[in-house]
């Protein structure tokens, strides 16, 4: 309750559009602070993914380094949707060509209600923005999960199984899979193995960061 209300209190001295997107410091312009800048400039690199085997293609903007962590849980639990646009930039970058519909890995309903928002598909609303390539909201998590991020790679593993479901065409189109984080590559595995059940051409797994290093 207490650091509630120091936070409350925190946001009416400096609104989050006067805070660094990363620590939450107050900044004078920009989207940054100056120590998070500098950190922000070792971050942007193509990153393999190789933990996906089934997908065609699997890379991330960014290293999970502690700055992008800082901004992606203050863009998913604090609800700084701004924290998108600097996110969506190297996702962009690398996109792969002839991809035809971005597919945002889905929340359940109720967890979607609880956040506010979906972090996913807010990233495909930028990527389509600077691509043209249209947001196809081709699955839904039919089965209501724990936080994978509370989970052992094994148990995330089975925490997902069975979960998404196709909910339009996707028969013969190459897809893009859109997520904030891959850390274990359940969640996308989950993802890239329904849309090629039922019948995608090509699949591939973009996300805003993943830890470098790690399976």
């Amino acid at each position: 309750m207490v650091e509630a209300l120091k936070e409350a209190l925190y946001s009416l001295l400096f609104p989050k559009e006067t805070r660094c997107l990363a620590c939450g410091a107050p900044v004078r312009s920009g989207e940054l602070c100056e120590p998070c800048t500098h950190a922000w400039l070792h971050t942007a690199q193509a990153i393999r993914i190789s933990c996906v085997d089934s997908a065609d293609w699997a890379y991330a903007g960014l290293s999970y380094t502690q700055v992008v962590r800082s901004m992606i849980h203050r863009y998913k639990y604090e609800c700084v949707r701004t924290a998108a646009d600097i996110l969506a930039e190297p996702m962009v970058r690398i996109m792969p060509d002839g991809v035809q519909g971005l597919v945002p890995v889905p929340l359940h309903p109720r967890r979607e209600r609880w956040r506010g928002f979906n972090q996913s598909e807010l990233l495909c609303e930028r990527i389509c923005a600077a691509t043209g390539v249209s947001v196809l909201p081709a699955l839904s998590r039919v089965r209501f999960t724990r936080e994978q991020a509370l989970l052992d790679p094994k148990s995330r593993e089975r925490n997902v199984r069975g979960c998404m479901q196709v909910c339009a065409p996707v028969y013969g189109m190459r897809l893009l899979v859109v997520d904030d984080v891959v850390t274990t590559g359940s969640t996308a595995s989950e993802c890239v193995n329904e849309l090629l059940n039922a019948g995608a051409a090509w699949v591939g797994v973009l996300c805003a960061a993943h830890p470098m290093g790690r399976k």
